[in-house]
């Protein structure tokens, strides 16, 4: 058994005045792209393989879009411990991810493909704004947080016990 996959392409509809009887190329007013598909409800190998079609070019056009390096930048700056990582930060995080490629010192790391995270990640844990130790003054830089954890964190370094019938938290 093969399977084949194919790529959507780009479909235009045109939609004509027929008041005025006429055909020219001026009587068109109205286009849109990409009609909608309904697909059928019964299961079959044309209809499955159309709807592997459409979900591969609704992922395809999630990928690609242009939001997505910085998206996935300023989330993974959080992560790795930066609350408010500044806009060129995620600049540079987000164009490593987008060229697949990051340089630094004559190292260079990734493949070289749009969507490496391998880049990305070399980019925000090398880059000179998370090595630079005078940040470390800084008191709004780092990482901020969440009120449950201070207080849970507080708790544990104190080793608190939970004792029956006394709960920490009540709801």
């Amino acid at each position: 058994q093969q399977t084949f996959f194919l790529k959507n392409f780009e479909s235009i509809v045109y939609l004509q005045d027929y008041g005025n009887n006429s055909t020219s190329a001026g009587s068109l007013q109205y286009s849109f792209r990409n009609p909608p598909h309904f697909l059928s409800f019964m299961r079959n190998e044309l209809t499955v393989r159309e709807a592997q079609y459409e979900t591969e070019a609704v992922l395809d056009s999630y990928f690609y879009h242009q939001n997505v390096g910085p998206f996935l930048a300023y989330r993974f700056c959080q992560r790795f411990g930066f609350s408010n990582p500044s806009p060129n930060f995620i600049e540079r995080a987000a164009a490593a991810f987008e060229t697949g490629s990051f340089e630094i010192d004559g190292q260079s790391f990734g493949r070289g493909q749009y969507g490496d995270l391998a880049a990305m990640v070399a980019s925000i844990v090398l880059d000179p704004e998370a090595t630079t130790d005078s940040l470390d003054l800084d008191p709004s830089y780092g990482s901020i947080r969440e009120p449950l954890l201070k207080y849970i964190h507080v708790l544990r370094s104190m080793e608190l016990k939970n004792f029956d019938g006394f709960p920490f938290v009540e709801l």
